[in-house]
């Protein structure tokens, strides 16, 4: 059987609805392997016929909805003539996951890594509003490159039900798999996040001591549903329990152990204590009493393999004791014998006396700055404005911030210390949800406060430097930002302070600064310095991925994709060990690489990024947060390449939402993101006008720096006042761009062959400027020195437009060089999926061959030609469309 380009192969599962074939492609595009999920329905079971069909659309519906690295991927979906429903999925080459683990005789910490990759898959889907209701081995595959995959979302559930989905849930509950199912799946009771939280308990019992908590060989379904309601949980090391009581102790004669790599008493001890609280809590009956969602489970395992307390365990003086010294060995046993040596003689008693009492005096002090923070918060709290029928329970953070900071700056009876810390903790508050003018102030009265009480070299003084620093690239200020920030580092390297974490940040901040101004060589070395110094003295900082983000946002300007995709995977793979901001991390790792995509013109790939960086947005900081407009702003445009146009649309629509109400005034924020979007879709779509508006309003803003986004910006509006006819102003300010672009960013780049494009294109509208034109594209054509760098789909389509554009030029003397070039043009453009951006310049290639060989006399074959290349420009560009008007005078020139 033929499904589209699949074609089926063989069955690899047969289930209660259906049977799953293994597919290969049968189109010729290219090579691809998948798994098509097929629905049988029997004849017999016509009464719930409906309810599966539906059941079955809607697992294509959620499928669709989940684009993770760790979650089998929807590729298609349709019906066959013979009303055959079907669903073609990643092919996954792996194995189910407890056996992949022991056939590799894997440790448990290396199985406990394994299963943090289904609980990243499990609450990706839980931010989606999709509880999966089956997890268990035989749906979660790991393949060769130990990477986890999540299969059969065939009785998943919504959690926000649509009306008359009662059914459909009813008929999925009858798909559970009763060893992994919670008690209220038992009990037919509603279903939410800790029906799955639940399931990977058993998980775990499953993965480490190759037992599930409940049941055993001879247990009968009912048996096993009571045990499920009523009896507690089989503990996590009962298993290896077992073995050793019999005995049964060295690793060649047990195979529990021996798959664990292991002996039987050591995985009998790794098994007890936090694993075992961790599983147990994870099996609690009521749901309430379970983790409260897949992330804070996941959270405790992190937590284990650290070293560090888990939240299952009580916090006793004993256990975090115990804790501490695992993580610190080799401190704890210099502390020790350090402290065998001293007790010898009565100074050394004396001076831990002193010690002691030079550090209750910390404490005390410690302790008095805390109340009065305390104190100082509750007065806060106290004093919000109320009434009205508002309560203080409905101030919201963002009031209480704002009172609070103008109280600071008016209560001089503080303790300095306790001011500082104040002014720079609501200042810091403030500017993450966006007051940065109510910050401003706080700031610079921290600053003030910093260096009378502290020192112009102080510690206290630098941090309040850098914030400032910050704060100021927020407020549209960054000269400003770099003499404050080079001087925190100036005097970081004269007082040898290196190895603090200001000091990277620093370093980060005037990368970024550099970035803005279009300064790349400058902004590479702070970036790349940046990370030498987190790496070195700072790996743990939650900043460390950050400067990776942002170095690889600088190779990726460069056109330097190779580094630039290895620095904002390093990124995101830092990123979840930073326990600040993990999710935020992760979120603009993939945002930027998604950025990088769909510059190199990977689209599919861009908004596979894009989407999971939009749920991650949007799940952390909220739906309308800064960082999710611009998120929006380029799954928008990665839409549009793709042919998404109303995705497209309401992803553009949302992104200036949200951007209007950004009070960022710094050069590239949410709303100068979302102009360059605009403009870009509005470009591909022939709305000259419209792209014009756009580009101009954010070149204005880029201006003063004249670096490279500013330079970029110009190329832009060049191309939409050439489209509009008004070419000479389109060459002035193509003139204008190209030195900043050559110097910033290379001569031979992306950014420089766009320029030249750009100009060739105005060229040719211009009178007696043909050589002119001919030579621009002919730079575009010629080897460059970053092609191994840059070489991507988007350069492929930059030499096409040139290619083409020397076929136009060529018309005028030489046909048969022309219709050539114009087919070399069309191979250059064609890809086997090719972008929005592709089809109408292959449609325009395919005139221009026309037109030359009506030239040469074969007039009947080029009007059908270009007949249909019109067609299709027509179904693409928007009805005044300059391009449209070109082509539709060109057919209109060979039919007189």
């Amino acid at each position: 059987m033929r499904l589209g380009p699949w074609e089926l192969r063989e069955v690899i599962g047969v289930g209660g609805m259906g049977e799953v074939w293994s597919a290969t492609r049968g189109d010729g595009m290219y090579e691809g392997r998948a798994a098509v999920k097929l629905l049988r329905l029997a004849h017999d079971r016509s009464d719930i016929a409906d309810l599966l069909i539906a059941r079955f659309a809607r697992e294509g519906e959620l499928l669709a909805r989940l684009t993770h690295p760790h979650i089998a991927q929807l590729l298609d979906a349709g019906v066959t003539a013979e009303d055959t429903r079907y669903l073609v999925l990643e092919f996954v080459q792996g194995q189910r996951i407890d056996h992949w683990c022991d056939a590799r005789r894997l440790s448990v910490k290396a199985r406990l890594r394994l299963l943090l990759q289904v609980c990243e898959a499990v609450a990706f889907a839980h931010a989606n509003l999709i509880v999966h209701r089956d997890l268990k081995p035989a749906n979660i595959l790991v393949t060769d490159a130990a990477q986890v995959k999540l299969l059969d979302f065939g009785v998943a559930k919504l959690l926000a039900e649509a009306p008359g989905a009662e059914e459909l849930t009813r008929i999925g509950a009858a798909g559970m798999t009763p060893e992994y199912a919670a008690p209220q799946q038992i009990n037919g009771e509603a279903v939410t996040v800790a029906t799955d939280v639940y399931a990977l308990g058993v998980l775990m019992h499953v993965l480490l001591s190759g037992r599930r908590p409940y049941g055993g060989p001879g247990s009968t379904p009912v048996q096993l549903a009571r045990d499920i309601i009523e009896a507690e949980p089989r503990r996590l090391g009962a298993a290896v329990a077992s073995v050793v009581a019999s005995g049964d102790t060295r690793t060649d004669m047990n195979p529990l152990a021996l798959t664990r790599s292991t002996t039987a008493p050591r995985l009998r001890q790794q098994l007890a204590g936090d694993l075992e609280q961790i599983a147990a809590k994870a099996l609690r009956k009521q749901p309430a009493e379970r983790y409260a969602s897949v992330r804070a489970l996941a959270d405790d395992i992190r937590r284990h393999l650290r070293h560090e307390p888990v939240s299952a365990q009580a916090p006793t003086f004993t256990y975090q004791s115990r804790k501490f010294v695992r993580r610190h060995q080799g401190l704890t046993a210099a502390g020790a014998l350090v402290m065998l040596t001293v007790s010898a003689g009565v100074a050394a008693t004396l001076w831990q006396a002193r010690l002691a009492r030079e550090q209750a005096g910390v404490a005390r002090t410690e302790a008095a700055n805390a109340t009065a923070i305390k104190d100082f918060m509750l007065g806060v709290f106290r004093t919000a404005r109320v009434g009205d029928g508002k309560t203080t329970q409905d101030t919201s953070a963002r009031e209480l911030l704002k009172t609070g900071g103008e109280q600071l700056l008016q209560d001089k009876q503080l303790a300095p210390a306790v001011r500082l810390e104040l002014l720079t903790v609501i200042g810091s508050l403030q500017n993450n949800l966006g007051q940065i003018d109510a910050a401003d102030p706080l700031e610079r009265e921290a600053l003030r406060v910093a260096r009378e009480v502290y020192g112009p070299k102080s510690e206290h003084y630098v941090h309040a430097l850098v914030e400032r620093g910050l704060t100021l690239t927020q407020l549209g200020r960054p000269q400003e930002s770099d003499q404050l920030t080079g001087k925190a580092i100036l005097i970081i390297e004269s007082t040898g302070r290196q190895a603090g974490e200001f000091y990277p940040i620093a370093l980060r901040q005037l990368g970024a600064n550099a970035m803005q101004a279009g300064d790349m060589a400058a902004e590479v070395d702070y970036l790349k310095r940046s990370t030498l110094a987190f790496e070195a003295h700072q790996p743990q900082h939650p900043m460390r991925a950050i400067a990776h983000r942002w170095l690889g946002k600088a190779y990726t300007t460069l056109d330097d994709f190779p580094a630039a995709e290895r620095e904002l995977r390093r990124s995101i793979t830092l990123s979840p060990g930073q326990a600040e901001w993990r999710d935020f991390g992760v979120a603009l790792g993939r945002f930027s690489l998604g950025e990088l995509f769909v510059r190199a013109g990977r689209f599919e790939a861009a908004g596979t990024e894009l989407e999971q960086s939009l749920a991650i947005t949007e799940a952390t900081l909220g739906p309308r947060h800064r960082a999710a407009a611009l998120v929006h702003g380029v799954l928008g445009i990665a839409q549009y390449q793709l042919g998404r146009a109303e995705a497209s649309h309401a992803s553009l629509a949302a992104a200036l939402d949200i951007a209007r109400s950004d009070t960022s005034r710094q050069v590239g924020n949410a709303m100068d993101r979302t102009h360059i979007a605009l403009a870009q879709v509005a470009l591909g779509d022939g709305r000259a006008a419209e792209a014009l508006v756009h580009a101009r309003a954010a070149a204005q803003r880029w201006q003063p720096s004249s670096g490279a986004p500013w330079a970029a910006l110009l190329v832009m509006q060049a191309e939409a006042e050439s489209l509009l006819g008004q070419p000479a102003e389109a060459v002035q300010a193509l003139q204008q761009a190209l030195p900043v672009i050559g110097a910033k960013l290379g001569a031979s780049g992306l950014s420089a062959c766009e320029a030249r494009l750009a100009l060739g294109e105005a060229l040719e509208r211009r009178r007696n400027a043909a050589e002119e034109a001919r030579l621009a594209y002919a730079t575009v054509l010629a080897p460059g020195a970053d092609e191994a760098a840059s070489a991507s789909p988007t350069r492929s389509t930059l030499m096409a437009r040139a290619t083409l554009g020397m076929a136009r030029l060529a018309l005028a003397d030489d046909f048969a060089r022309s219709a050539r070039l114009a087919r070399e043009a069309q191979a250059l453009a064609y890809q086997p999926a090719p972008a929005r951006r592709e089809r109408p310049l292959l449609a325009q290639a395919r005139i221009v061959e026309a037109q030359a060989l009506a030239a040469m006399g074969q007039a009947g074959a080029a009007r059908a030609s270009i007949s249909q290349a019109v067609d299709i420009i027509a179904s693409l560009q928007s009805p005044d469309s300059p391009r449209l008007a070109e082509a539709r005078l060109a057919l209109a020139a060979l039919e007189r």
